[in-house]
């Protein structure tokens, strides 16, 4: 987020601190405000169909969550749970939308994350539809991965554990285990302690079926 953004923000931003464990708010409820992640880690996860609980992602610095509930004037769309002790900021529903009105260059930059929420959602409806065996949909969840983070020609660190990563995907850890070990001897990737590097990029766009 621009400095210049932040600062608007500053004066009305309720800094916190969070515990491991701590949710920040809850699927279902009416949306109190925007919380803005300077530190640490949340999982974003829902209820779904079935009764079963999927993991949609983990946030981390930089990130605005809550932003869609807030805006849309709609109840939070999942639950936010504190994964690794953070710090953060609060800033209250009416808050925000006084400074977007005053602002012209914090509205600009909540419609941005608002258009990039679209896209990632579109991405995910997409990956979901088109990939059909695990296998592909695990090789395109790490290209991605390894994309957004700049990380290429070094290692990446997952934060996700194989079950969160099987909820994903849409299969079982031991199957993610599996894959995991197979691409892995086969000299795709390398993976050890939460380590992740892409050795075939090639191989792994093919197997992903992106080439």
């Amino acid at each position: 987020m621009p400095d210049t953004v932040v600062q608007r923000l500053d004066s009305t931003l309720i800094p916190s601190s969070r515990a491991a464990g701590e949710i920040l708010y809850a699927q279902n409820e009416k949306p109190s405000g925007l919380y803005l992640l300077f530190h640490g880690t949340v999982k974003l996860t829902a209820v779904v169909a079935g009764g079963k609980t999927a993991l949609l992602r983990i946030a981390s610095a930089g990130d605005l969550l809550g932003l869609n509930a807030v805006i849309g004037q709609h109840p939070y769309m999942a639950t936010a749970r504190v994964t690794k002790g953070c710090q953060l900021g609060f800033i209250a529903r009416d808050d925000l939308s006084t400074l977007m009105t005053r602002y012209s260059e914090l509205g600009l930059v909540i419609s941005q994350r608002l258009a990039e929420d679209c896209a990632e959602a579109l991405r995910e409806m997409l990956f979901l539809r088109v990939t059909t065996s695990s296998l592909q949909r695990l090789a395109m969840l790490l290209l991605r991965w390894s994309a957004a983070n700049g990380t290429r020609h070094r290692r990446l660190t997952v934060l996700y554990t194989q079950a969160e990563i099987g909820q994903m995907i849409g299969a079982s850890r031991e199957t993610v285990t599996r894959l995991m070990n197979q691409l892995e001897r086969d000299g795709e990737i390398s993976f050890s302690r939460s380590k992740l590097k892409i050795l075939n990029e090639r191989g792994m766009k093919q197997i992903a079926h992106m080439s």
